[in-house]
């Protein structure tokens, strides 16, 4: 049997770059089989990669559909998921900025977590600082992700990151603490 196809998830080698056209021809049934599985785990270990990358836990029961809508909302121009029950929440600039405060704080208080994780603690961390009027115990992470990926990419973003990048990461964590927790509530 080939190294190669008895790779489990998560080993090093499935990483590598392997063109198919390297691997042994199959003689028999067994050996078409075998290398079947090894294309259907590089395979899985590509959409692992996808779902880290747009921030889903693949360990997420629904992470397949996640990744399913993350992809159909970029690429096919005619797919809106959007939820339309209720009104939209209502974002501005200052409760953006605390957003990102929030996001900086639990990054800098968990700085092995993967970005998915970061999210999934956004909702309870809220709770005590000006933004638990808009984020929910029970808000998906999902669209704390969506709000915050949307609010880096905008010029008044830019425009603040310029400014605080002359700052040392201390001070800035004590800024985000200030913004979250010591702004008066609306």
């Amino acid at each position: 049997m080939p190294k190669s196809i008895r790779l489990k998830l998560g080993d090093p080698d499935l990483d590598q770059k392997q063109s198919p056209l390297k691997l042994p021809l199959a003689h028999s049934k067994k050996e078409k089989e075998e290398n079947h599985e090894y294309f259907i785990l590089k395979k899985i270990m590509r959409y692992v990669k996808m779902m880290e990358h747009f921030g889903i836990n693949p360990k997420d029961k629904n992470s397949w559909m996640y990744l399913s809508i993350e992809l159909a909302e970029r690429f096919v121009p005619e797919v809106d998921f959007k939820k339309s029950d209720g009104a939209p929440t209502k974002w501005d600039h200052e409760t953006l900025w605390a957003l990102h405060a929030l996001y900086s704080i639990a990054k800098y208080e968990n700085p092995n977590f993967k970005e998915y994780q970061i999210y999934e603690l956004l909702p309870e961390m809220a709770q005590n600082t000006i933004l638990a009027d808009l984020i929910k115990p029970s808000t998906q992470p999902e669209s704390i992700r969506r709000q915050y990926r949307k609010y880096i990419k905008s010029p008044e973003f830019q425009i603040y990151n310029e400014g605080m990048d002359k700052y040392p990461e201390m001070d800035l964590m004590a800024c985000h603490y200030h913004i979250l927790y010591l702004s008066d509530k609306k």
